[in-house]
Order: C-alpha cells, then structure tokens, then sequence
C-alpha cells in the first residue's frame, strides 16, 4: 500500500510530523482534496476524469455544450478539503519558490493550446476556485481543459509538497441551439408576364425576422431588355430574366441563423409561375444570404371560352356558373343582375329565376398552370402581335360546342369585370336536332373507344358509351378486334339527359352521326339510343396531326394525284388547341382515297404551304404534318433575331437553306432569299412593319 503513494504522496509527512497519522488518513486526504469542475449558464461537459498522476482518473459523462442560455460560459474549477485532517492542518497551493503551481491548460484536437495561470491565494484555508471563459470562438473543435495543481499543506508553520494532481475535461463541440430559418417567404407585387414593362417590386411580411434588399429593383433580361418600365420592349415569352435579392436577420433576432449547411428554401407568392431556378448562398456568419432568381415571363392568355350553366327558368341564381373550355383559367361570377323595362334589379342566391327577365352576369377570370388571364378591355399590341388583356367568349349551356355559338363578352371598366346579358333556358329543352361525330373504323385498325372524342354534344346530354357492331352478325366489336374493309359495321351511341334536357322521339328527331344519317334504335327514361351503319372502304384513308401557329383557323390538306393541277380529295379541319409553346394541334381525316402516290399540300393563312409525298395501298396511311408562319424558318411559331441571321448567312454563302426552310425565308416568293426578304424579316422582328 505503501508503494501505491509512493510517486505521489510524502506519505513521511503523516508519520514524521502528524502524530498518529496512519496509511488510512493518507488515503482519506488523497481523496478528499478533489477539484470539483462547476459549469454556469448551461455549459456542461463529457469525459470529465480527475485524481493524481499515478492513481488513474474517475470518468464521468456529461451531456454537449448547451449554447441556447448565453454567448459566454464561466466554467470554474473548485478546491475544497473533504477530509477532517486537511481541515485541521490547513493547506494552501503555494510553496516557498512560487506563489503558486495552478494552471489552467486548454488544448484543442488539433494540438494547439494555450496555459493560463491565474493568480492564487497564498493560503488554502478556505475553498479556492478558478475561473475560465468559455465563448462560441474557442470552442469551435473538441477541446480539453486541465487544471493542474501542486498541493502544499502546512504543518507546525512549514509548508511541504504532498501531492501534484489534476482535473480535466474534455468541452464538446459547440452544440448551437441556434433557431435555423428553413423557409423564406418573398412577396412580389406583379407577376412576370409576357408583355410587361415594368417589375414588381418584392416585399416581405413585417412579422418575419429579416429583412430583403432588391439590389437591381426590376427583372433584368439575358440580353438588353431590362424590365425597368423605360424600356421599348415588354417581357417576351421563352425568354429569361433574372433577380438578386438579399436577405438579413433584424437585430434583436440573435437566436436564429440562415443555416450554411442546410440552406432555408425559398417561396414566392406572387408569381403565376414557378422560378425556372432558385439559387441560394448563405453568408459566413449565417446572419444573411443572397437568392438568385431566373425566370421566364407567364404566357398571356389570349382567349379564354366557356359556357354559362345553370341560367335556366325555375332553378335557383345560385345555380348559375360558368364551365372554361380548357383548364388553363377559372371563371368567378362576381354579381348576378335581373332587368326588366330598362330597370336593374339585384338577385340572391335563393332566388328563382324568371324567364320574364334578362339576366346580368359580371364575371372575371383567373389563369391556372403557370399561365396568366389580364381582366381587361380589348386590346392588341400591333408591334409584338398579341393581345394584352384576355378576350372572353360564352355560350349558353343548351348550345351547341360550335365557334358560332360563342358571344364576345366585353369588359366594363366601370363594374371591373366582363359583363354578358343572357336570356334564361326555358325550364324544359327538347332537342329536334343532333349532329354528333365519333372515331371513325379504319381498316386493319382497332375501335377507339373514348367518350370525350364524342363531338357535337348539346348541353344537358352526356354520353354513357358507344360501341360498335359487325352489321352482318351482330358481333360485338371489342377493344382488341380490328375492322376489315369492305364489311359493314354499325354504332350505337347512348346517351343521357339531365333533368329537365329531353331528345325528341323517332319520328321528330333529325340525327347525324359522321354525317350519316342516325335514327333512334332504343329509347327509354332519359336515355337515347341512336345507330347508324357505316361500311368501311377498301381504298384506304389518309388521316394524322396537323401542327400550325398563331391562331385556331382552318387547316387545309389536299391530296394531288400524279400530274394533276386540281386536288383529288380534300378537307379543312380547324386550327385545333394550343398548347403552353404556342402551336395548334388539330386532327384531318381523308376516309376513302385510292391507292396510289399522292402530293400532299397543307395551307393555312399566313403560313407557308408544304408538300408531302405520301403513298396509298392497301393500309391506313398515317402522315403527320407540320407548316410554319411565313418567315419563322425554325419552326418556334415566331420570327427572332435568330430567323434573321439564318437568312442572313444563306443569302452570304455561308450556310445554305434548303427545301422548306427556304420556302419560309422566301418573304417575296421570288424563289431566292436575298437582302429584301432579309430586311422584311427584320422590320418584323423590330415590330415596324409586320408580315403578319
């Protein structure tokens, strides 16, 4: 036992000079002078050991540094006698060469450490502590702190050495209970949209704790078309604008951060469509960040179609609303009015509706899927060629889904909203007429079987289903089974009435089906059922997608036999629907066409007519067809700086265009692309003088 001390206490001292002083006491004082490791303000600690050199450490385990309380934490280091005899002799840290053998060392992982002595008293009598500062700098990487010590006691007015000892711990790593921002909410006053010239301006919510800097204030163009409300050219859609906008933390709001790490997302409410990208850079101190935006303009919705339900005698005004024809927009009826004689009445939504009245309705309209709807009166901006507000037709329910069926509907600045006056639907419609269209049987192809290619459908009625038969044997023709040609076949089409929609009976109804005449094979309640034969031809027929631009209007495709100056078969079918790029897809049928080989010609106004080769046999010959406005020689729907330097280079040699290409470039129809055609191409681009 007596080695165990050996290296660390005089153990001498308890036997020489303490009478009665056994092994015991000195295992009693080696044990009870321990250094007590105090953390304030929530700073606490792992892997805390301490003891004497030779005797081995006591660990204990301690949570991570809590930083949440303050930006500084006093950890402090407290000698305190446990035993009785320490007590009774005194004791003290100073010897007769030194005022003292305290230090306070902290050493970082890296290996690098500073060592701190901090004055000490001369007597030990009472509890003795030292103090050490801890902040969010110096404890950046796991740190180790020591306090290292010579103890001295004191006996008959000598001081002697009885012990070196220790006691360390090891500071975790700063645990920051910082709170980090994950989201930031931008605000902006205006949409990007095509045609604008101005910017709108971003704001933030007052109650959120930052702040924004709108370095530039306005959209900037990839190229030279800054949005800054002077300039001569508006958004223009498919091209890109960009945004930089900077973001602080208030003061006062020291317990939350930007994470460096983890960067907060940002949101814009606002805009009609989402950012094409969203870039964020959170500053070193974690107390700012900037955010990039680009984006292309929302395109502007030039028509908007739909039709007006509900507006029938008998049924409640709360009833009546407004159906769009696509689901880029929303219709919202803002007020309902009655008039009778001149005099405007105001409804409720319980009211009845009259028929003796005219009904008011005031409208606006929202766009959806990133495209925007502008309330507003007409208006055309002649130099870019398209509308700036959003042009509004109607129909009412019980006609037919036809073009002619649709009423302009203008825009009253006065009540700001479109404005329709309709006469109500009697509460009972009997329809006398019908003229319905279904996928036509191609030889060696399958039925398509697909309610919503029905056409032709007045208001109220729907279709359950239709279905075709082999006309000869009555066999059901199935999804999988394909027509042959020269075989008869026949389709029956039921449909249904809402309440209140009745389909005259056989003999007062005048029904189409394709054109052919139909006749009511099955009538029962609110459902007609109504056939028609159709015998499919052996020539085979010519049909495919026909892509166009600008605007909804006919497409033409003819067929031209061998050497011959006059079309041999030929249909118009309307422009179709346009999507979010700009183009119109419609679909052109040619059912019976002789084999052999064919020029085809698809024309449509202000395009540049193209020709196809097609050839005729025994099989449906699909084509799909493609024709561009005059002067867009990529095919993009516009003519751009880029449709001017590719005529440019064709017209200097450099880069030759050839078949349709030309043909689009070819302003003048001279069959060249010279300076003149270059020059037309480029006062349109300009907007000074359009081809179109």
């Amino acid at each position: 036992m007596q080695s165990f001390y050996d290296n660390n206490w005089d153990y001498r001292l308890f036997y020489n000079d303490i009478p009665g002083a056994t092994l015991d006491d000195a295992k009693t004082m080696m044990w009870g002078l321990v250094p007590h490791l105090i953390s304030e303000n929530g700073a606490v600690f792992t892997d805390v050991h301490d003891g004497n050199w030779a005797c081995g450490e006591r660990g204990f385990s301690a949570p991570q540094v809590d930083t949440t309380a303050e930006s500084e934490h006093r950890v402090t280091f407290v000698m305190y006698p446990i035993s009785p005899m320490l007590r009774v002799l005194g004791y003290s840290y100073s010897n007769d060469y030194s005022t003292g053998y305290i230090r306070i060392l902290v050493d970082d992982e890296i290996g690098y450490g500073m060592v701190h002595y901090p004055d000490v008293p001369e007597s030990g009598k009472e509890p003795f502590s030292v103090t050490y500062y801890i902040n969010e700098s110096n404890v950046d990487t796991l740190t180790t702190m020591e306090l290292q010590y010579d103890l001295m006691l004191e006996t008959n007015g000598v001081k002697k050495q009885v012990t070196t000892g220790y006691k360390g711990a090891k500071v975790a790593r700063w645990v920051d209970r910082t709170k980090a921002i994950d989201t930031i909410y931008l605000d902006i006053s205006q949409p990007l949209v095509q045609g604008d010239y101005t910017s709108g301006a971003f704001t933030v919510d007052g109650s959120a704790p930052y702040t924004i800097e709108d370095r530039r204030g306005y959209w900037e163009h990839e190229d030279i078309w800054d949005l800054t409300g002077n300039g001569s050219v508006p958004a223009i859609l498919g091209d890109q604008y960009y945004r930089f906008i900077r973001v602080y933390l208030k003061d006062g709001y020291e317990g939350y951060k930007f994470d460096k790490n983890n960067p907060p997302k940002v949101k814009i409410r606002g805009l009609n469509r989402e950012c094409d990208s969203i870039s964020v850079s959170v500053a070193s101190d974690e107390r700012s960040l900037g955010v990039s935006l680009a984006s292309h303009p929302s395109e502007l919705i030039q028509s908007a179609w739909g039709t007006v339900a509900g507006l029938r005698a008998g049924s409640l005004v709360g009833g009546v609303n407004i159906r769009p024809k696509d689901s880029h927009f929303d219709f919202e009826i803002k007020e309902i009015q009655r008039i009778k004689n001149g005099v405007v009445y105001s409804t409720s939504p319980d009211e009845m509706i009259d028929p003796d009245y005219t009904y008011r309705i005031k409208l606006v309209g929202t766009g959806k899927q990133g495209m925007t709807f502008h309330n507003g009166p007409e208006q055309y901006d002649i130099t870019f060629g398209y509308y700036v507000n959003t042009n509004v037709k109607l129909r009412m329910y019980s006609d037919l889904n036809i073009a002619e069926n649709y009423l302009e509907v203008p825009y009253d600045a006065s009540a700001q909203a479109y404005v329709i006056d309709l006469v109500p639907e009697p509460d009972v419609i009997h329809y006398d007429y019908l003229s319905l269209g279904v996928p036509l049987p191609w030889a060696g192809e399958r039925p398509i079987y697909n309610n919503n290619l029905v056409a032709g459908l007045p208001g109220g009625v729907s279709v359950v289903n239709y279905t075709w038969y082999a006309s000869a044997t009555g066999e059901r023709i199935q999804a999988d089974m394909t027509f042959i040609a020269g075989r008869r076949y026949h389709v029956n089409v039921i449909l249904q009435c809402e309440e209140g929609y009745y389909i005259a009976d056989d003999e007062e109804l005048d029904a189409y089906v394709n054109g052919a005449k139909a006749y009511i094979s099955a009538q029962d309640g609110d459902r007609t059922t109504l056939t028609v034969g159709y015998s499919v031809p052996v020539a085979s027929g010519v049909h495919g997608q026909a892509v166009s631009f600008r605007d909804g209007s006919d497409v033409t495709v003819s067929l031209f036999a061998d050497g011959s100056a006059e079309p041999k078969y030929t249909v118009s079918v309307p422009g179709g629907t346009k999507d979010s790029s700009g183009q119109y897809t419609t679909t052109y049928d040619i059912p019976e066409v002789a084999p052999g080989t064919y020029t085809m010609r698809v024309s449509k106004k202000n395009h540049v007519t193209r020709e196809y080769t097609v050839t005729v046999s025994g099989d449906v010959k699909t084509q799909d067809v493609k024709i561009h406005l005059m002067g867009d020689i990529n095919g993009d729907g516009r003519i751009s700086i880029g449709d001017v330097n590719k005529a440019n280079l064709h017209a200097k040699g450099k880069k030759i265009l050839l078949g349709y290409e030309l043909a689009c470039a070819d302003i003048n129809g001279d069959g060249r692309v010279t300076i003149s055609d270059i020059n037309k191409l480029n006062l349109h681009n300009k907007g000074k003088s359009l081809l179109w």
